[in-house]
């Protein structure tokens, strides 16, 4: 016990130091300097860095360039080097790196604040992302003191309205969930598998595959990809590639229906949906001319109302 209140004493130090070099309540009060507050979260690790992450889908809490700065989190935070991965895998999977792929790109092409992502070949070719743990220890210890941290802090908050539309012990008590699940790969890559098994090829939505048998608690393999980040389609001018024939307007339009249609299946048909579409989760990649799309349609009775789809 002793051991884990030094541990909260050092880290509570650390965060005060960070919070109070960087000025980061005045910063946030008045939406000023977001460069130095994004700096400032990587500094302080994983449970932070989530934080942003989760305030970057927020425009109406955080201003528009804070929502521009804070974005770089979801698949920017510094990187390991390849000798770190390298035994991280190794050890986690108790195979040589030789053993599980053909080739394995040493340099990360993403970093976010549970893993970093590099691309990779099976023995049988197939292309895949292989996400890295960074290192567990380290993890595992500041997490877990972060979000005792932030329990203490918000018993002690007696200012907050009654009947605040925020709960905030609820607030720190679906981070610390959603934190220690990330944490053990394995989990994610079983949901992986599951969505994929209910969303890929739905409409106009492909998943990747994940390959459990290769993934371990702090290593996960999923099939790769192509796209853009999808936050790209919102750019003006837009920086990725547009299918022909469609104008802007209704790119973006068919785009944001098929995503909100996709979320209502997931939620209310599939009762399994993705928690965390932010833009450095969703790719766009336009259909090559030609090719055809399936359509699907379900309907879900609530009460007095039905709800017809169709993808």
């Amino acid at each position: 016990m002793a051991k884990q209140e030094v541990s909260a004493t050092k880290r509570l130090r650390q965060i005060v130091n960070v919070i109070s070099k960087n000025h980061f309540l005045a910063n946030f009060y008045h939406q000023t300097n977001p460069e130095v507050i994004v700096a400032a979260l990587e500094e302080l690790g994983p449970t932070f860095i989530k934080l942003g992450q989760l305030l970057s889908t927020r425009p109406d809490l955080v201003s528009p360039s804070y929502i521009s700065a804070l974005e770089t989190l979801q698949d920017q935070v510094q990187e390991d080097d390849f000798d770190t991965v390298k035994t991280t895998i190794e050890e986690s999977t108790g195979q040589t790196l030789a053993e599980l792929f053909a080739d394995f790109e040493k340099r990360p092409f993403a970093s976010a604040s549970i893993g970093q992502c590099h691309r990779a070949h099976l023995p049988d070719g197939t292309e895949v992302v292989v996400k890295v743990q960074h290192p567990a220890v380290r993890q595992l210890v500041e997490v877990e003191v972060d979000l005792d941290l932030f329990t203490r802090a918000v018993r002690l908050l007696k200012y907050v309205p009654e009947g605040s539309v925020v709960d905030l012990p609820q607030v720190v008590e679906q981070l610390g969930q959603s934190l220690r699940s990330e944490i053990v790969f394995t989990i994610e890559a079983q949901a992986t598998q599951r969505f994929y098994e209910l969303n890929n090829g739905r409409g106009i939505f492909l998943a990747p595959k994940s390959f459990v048998d290769q993934s371990s608690s702090r290593v996960l393999v999923t099939q790769y990809m192509p796209g853009d980040s999808i936050k790209g389609l919102l750019a003006d001018p837009p920086t990725l590639a547009l299918p022909t024939g469609l104008s802007l307007a209704d790119i973006r339009k068919g785009v944001a229906r098929s995503l909100v249609e996709n979320f209502i299946q997931e939620v209310f048909y599939d009762r399994f949906f993705h928690a965390d579409p932010h833009p450095g989760n969703l790719f766009f990649l336009p259909v090559p001319a030609g090719s055809t799309q399936t359509t699907t349609q379900f309907q879900k009775q609530f009460g007095d109302l039905t709800l017809t789809i169709n993808n």
